[in-house]
């Protein structure tokens, strides 16, 4: 879980490196083992980075392209780098880290926003065009990356968190009763919206592009055009398995340690199922527990299921 932020602003004068540290600040949780800040002309991003995969400096962001043409700053965890980045050298691009930020940042440099649908896994991303002095933003299909957005008289600042956005000052901290109904009787504000007033969530598969021409959204991915499946419960059965043994395998890629959440229902005992099996050594698996659960108590559930595939159970 790593934060991203950042300000476009075309006025004069443009967004100030104070600023800007001030919006990383409040990101810090979500990244303690680096972050970064960079400022240049209209343009300001910055970053705190969980590290993941290559822990090393060369994974530093805001990442720059060679020809330092680009900036980018990303959150997230791309599934199928390493068969995005076969492809990317097989046309020529040089990598010098390990890290799949590097790889997001080539595939767009290259492939331009078609990348994005090519993308297997969770992120928010910004990429700062220096030339064109244009903008993209991006979140993955089911928005699972958060990223907000407020909109400046030429320009906007966003974050991976609304407090970011605040820190910007760009907008008024004014409750915004619709989105307020919304999450009393929803449990979250619909659509776009969020708790504030000028503060809105860039929906789940679509992004943003902007330049002094203006702001333009667009989605990238919907649901709604995914080809319907019609196969028997036999063949779905099985289907459905191999799908989730496969992203189930896909998620275990890292440098650091994998645990799982359990809690000894379906969900999290497949998936303790499958992360037993395919990892390496031998996967954590994490449940709580509550006191004020009237005597439903899924720890016991939570146990068994950790025994059964010896997991190092906490």
């Amino acid at each position: 879980m790593c934060g991203i932020c950042g300000i476009i602003n075309f006025a004069e004068p443009g967004p100030d490196l104070e600023t800007l540290r001030a919006m990383v600040a409040t990101l810090r949780h979500r990244g303690p083992d680096d972050e970064g800040a960079w400022v240049d002309g209209p343009a300001a991003l910055g970053q705190t980075r969980l590290s993941i995969v290559d822990l090393s400096a060369a994974g530093h962001q805001p990442m720059h392209a060679p020809d330092g043409r680009y900036v980018l700053v990303f959150n997230g965890e791309i599934y199928n780098f390493m068969t995005l980045r076969s492809r990317l050298e097989a046309e020529g691009v040089a990598f010098v880290s390990r890290c799949d930020t590097e790889v997001v940042l080539h595939a767009l440099i290259r492939w331009g926003t078609n990348a994005l649908a090519q993308f297997d896994g969770m992120f928010a991303l910004a990429l700062w065009d220096t030339r064109q002095r244009r903008l993209l933003l991006a979140r993955d299909r089911f928005g699972i990356k958060p990223l907000y957005v407020s909109r400046l008289a030429r320009g906007l600042a966003f974050g991976s968190e609304i407090k970011a956005v605040l820190a910007a000052e760009a907008v008024e901290r004014t409750l915004n009763w619709q989105g307020l109904h919304e999450f009393l009787y929803y449990g979250h504000p619909l659509g776009r919206s969020s708790m504030f007033a000028g503060v809105e969530k860039l929906l789940a598969g679509h992004y943003l592009t902007l330049d002094e021409r203006g702001l333009h959204t667009e989605a990238y991915w919907r649901i709604e055009e995914t080809e319907p499946v019609h196969d028997d419960v036999a063949t779905a059965t099985t289907r459905v398995r191999e799908l989730l043994e496969r992203a189930v395998q896909s998620h275990l890629i890292g440098d650091v340690p994998i645990g799982v959440f359990l809690s000894g229902g379906i969900d999290s005992s497949a998936i303790t199922a499958f992360a037993s099996k395919a990892y390496a050594g031998r996967i954590q698996t994490f449940s709580v527990g509550f006191d004020f659960d009237k005597g439903v108590n899924e720890l016991p559930k939570a146990r068994s299921i950790a025994e059964r595939f010896g997991t190092e159970h906490h």
